[in-house]
């Protein structure tokens, strides 16, 4: 994951930010 992530050039938290946009993407538009 560490290792992933800092071959893209990317931080962790932007890496965790993604994961939640796109959970947040599946999940139905109630809370939106």
């Amino acid at each position: 994951y560490d290792f992933l992530a800092g071959k893209l050039g990317i931080s962790i938290a932007e890496v965790h930010a993604a994961c939640q946009i796109e959970r947040r993407a599946r999940e139905p538009m109630t809370t939106a």
